[in-house]
Order: C-alpha cells, then sequence, then structure tokens
C-alpha cells in the first residue's frame, strides 16, 4: 500500500525502480494507495492470483453453506478475491466447535455464536458490513 510516506521523492523514485523490475521479470503487482477506494485494486489482485478468481469463485461456492452463497456472491461482484478457505474447522480447548463461513488470511467470517473465532455474520449481513470487515 502505497501511503504518506511513498510521496516522499525519495521512496517515489525506489518505488519506480521497484516496480520496474518486477514488471521486467514478469511479475504481477498491484499499487493499494492510500486515500483511494480498494475495490478495483482487491478485484485486480483476484485477477492475478492463481488461475483466475471464476475457478477459486466456483469451488468456494460449491463448497459454501447455501444460506450463505448470496452474501458471497456479493464479494465477488464486488471483486473481492476467492476465499482461501471455506467451512474451515473453528477449534476450542482441542474440541471443534463449529465452522466459518469462510477465511481470508486471518480474517473469518462465522456463524452467530462463534464471534470469537472472527467477524459474526448472518445471511442478510449487510455487503457494505462485510466488505469493511475484510478491507480492514
Amino acid at each position: 500500500m502505497d501511503g504518506p510516506p511513498h510521496e516522499d521523492p525519495e521512496r517515489a523514485r525506489k518505488d519506480r525502480e521497484l516496480r520496474q523490475r518486477l514488471t521486467l521479470l514478469g511479475v504481477p503487482y498491484v499499487v493499494f494507495r492510500d486515500g483511494e477506494p480498494w475495490d478495483e485494486a482487491f478485484a485486480e489482485l483476484g485477477r492475478l492470483l492463481g488461475s483466475g478468481p471464476e475457478g477459486g469463485w466456483e469451488e468456494a461456492l460449491e463448497l459454501a453453506d447455501p444460506t450463505y452463497r448470496p452474501l458471497l456472491e456479493g464479494l465477488r461482484r464486488l471483486g473481492f478475491p476467492p476465499p482461501d478457505e471455506v467451512g474451515e474447522d473453528l477449534v476450542q480447548e482441542g474440541r471443534i466447535v463449529g465452522q466459518s463461513v469462510a477465511r481470508w488470511g486471518g480474517k473469518r467470517l462465522v456463524p452467530p455464536g462463534l464471534e470469537g473465532f472472527g467477524f459474526g455474520v448472518k445471511p442478510d449481513t449487510p455487503l457494505e458490513a462485510v466488505a469493511q470487515y475484510l478491507k480492514a
């Protein structure tokens, strides 16, 4: 993410050099700029990862609890990359106590009653609230 420190002329020069090297090596990258909407950057990042987000999304939607599919489809429409895992076992004191709805890195969407493991969602949780949590 390019925040205020990247506005320094010397830092900006180094950033340009790094991007040029990445481009020459064929390494994709996405720049997240402070103060700009991140939806497009997340969508681009999703396109750059793996074989493309649609295949990952299709698998995620197949594995998801059917009641949560509309919520996940909304995140896909917003340009979020597919989750890393769907239906992850949540373990407490050596026992499985439930499953996540989906997980992106360390960010989990969890059903009611499991909020200690992540962001509690219901099928009708406003998409904006979920997106805000995932972007934070």
